[in-house]
């Protein structure tokens, strides 16, 4: 039955518009078709409270299947609602049936927050601006979700209506114009906005339906889930990928590759030199197509020495900076076997280039240690430059 025709206590209407929580609580678990009868022995009695309910399409007002549903604890009895990582405050994940129905038992009393997310809809994530604390994560639901109270012997209801999300989707290219296949595709926000550069979460987590798409053998992407606001698309090379191996013994080592390159909307490898839009609620954008420049690419490559009688340095690091504003371009490590470097996909302009070593019997530096002295150079790149010898001064 839809959401309206459930039995309820409260109602309460989410921010920014991503979801309806209707709320019934204080169902007794009576009847031999209790929850409890379906669940494991607990360890103790008091851990008997069970949340369920239903999810719901907003658009389309069916039944949301397979949608995944998270069960965070907030406040627990003799919990601080600080240490996330203790097993009484765990969350605990599940997924809707055919029926869109969801049911965890086995809960301690006290308050929870349930989130609710499935493909193409707006998930709790996308509406909080906050960093990777899971205090600062909780603080900031807590903004958008109310709390549900789960007590002994009771079952806690909510329903959760999703809202459909907007659509962001196109094609990467190369330009000799084949496809550019297995990018990662990501929306961040824009140069200048707050949190600049910063990746909009799409799903609940990384693990659980990530916050990007990859291109096809088409090249082409489609994020989905989007709310509202302005954006930029940037695409990543894949780093590494296991494909091909396993040909006869089932597994391989796998060499992962660094491009340390992204293209924005607007085809810039710079996020400041990007083209922002925006979407409204709802749309469908189509058409947000980016084509990787290869012919304006090039590779700085290099080795790394002691001024004082040209022995490698095997440990220590290069950065390629931009010459208006010094924010970092590329950068790689230092071959730990013949201290050589190499920069790819590096586009024509003015740069410095910034070498920090040590010698390899050190081992790595730790901290701000450094066995030889910095150097920073200018470099203008007009073309592939290979044979670069930097030499570096002992402290």
């Amino acid at each position: 039955m839809p959401p309206s025709q459930h039995r309820t206590t409260s109602r309460s209407r989410i921010s920014a518009g991503v979801a309806y929580l209707i709320i019934a609580t204080g169902v007794p678990l009576i009847g031999e078709h209790s929850p409890l009868q379906d669940t494991p022995t607990v360890p103790s009695q008091e851990r008997v409270g069970v949340v369920t309910g239903h999810v719901y399409c907003g658009d389309t007002h069916q039944l949301a299947r397979f949608a995944s549903v998270v069960v965070q604890p907030l406040e627990l009895p003799g919990s601080t609602g600080k240490d996330l990582r203790t097993a009484v405050e765990m969350p605990t994940a599940t997924h809707t049936d055919f029926d869109g129905k969801f049911t965890v038992s086995n809960l301690l009393p006290g308050s929870y927050l349930v989130l609710a997310w499935l493909p193409g809809y707006v998930g709790p994530f996308a509406q909080i601006k906050t960093g990777v604390e899971p205090a600062r994560v909780l603080q900031a639901l807590k903004t958008v979700l109310p709390r549900i109270e789960v007590k002994n012997h009771l079952v806690t209801t909510i329903d959760i209506t999703l809202v459909r999300g907007a659509v962001v989707s196109g094609s990467v290219a190369y330009d000799d114009g084949s496809p550019a296949v297995g990018f990662q595709m990501n929306l961040l926000n824009p140069f200048g906005a707050e949190k600049s550069g910063q990746t909009v979460q799409l799903g609940i987590s990384s693990s659980d339906f990530p916050a990007f798409d990859i291109t096809d053998d088409s090249g082409q992407y489609r994020l989905s889930g989007v709310l509202p606001g302005s954006y930029v698309v940037a695409a990543t090379p894949p780093s590494g990928s296991p494909r091909g191996c396993g040909i006869a013994s089932g597994s391989c080592a796998i060499v992962m590759a660094d491009p340390n390159f992204r293209i924005y909307s607007g085809n810039s490898l710079r996020l400041k030199d990007s083209k922002a839009f925006s979407i409204v609620e709802g749309e469908q954008r189509n058409g947000v197509d980016l084509v990787v420049p290869l012919m304006h690419l090039h590779q700085v490559a290099g080795v790394v020495v002691a001024e004082s009688d040209g022995h490698l340095l095997k440990r220590g690091f290069v950065e390629l900076l931009h010459a208006d504003d010094r924010t970092v371009a590329q950068r790689t490590h230092l071959n730990n076997d013949d201290g050589t470097f190499v920069l790819g996909f590096v586009q024509d302009g003015e740069y410095l280039l910034q070498v920090r070593a040590a010698d390899a019997a050190t081992g790595a530096p730790t901290g701000n240690v450094w066995t030889y002295r910095d150097r920073i150079m200018p470099i203008e790149i007009t073309g592939n430059v290979t044979d670069l010898i930097i030499s570096l001064d002992a402290k």
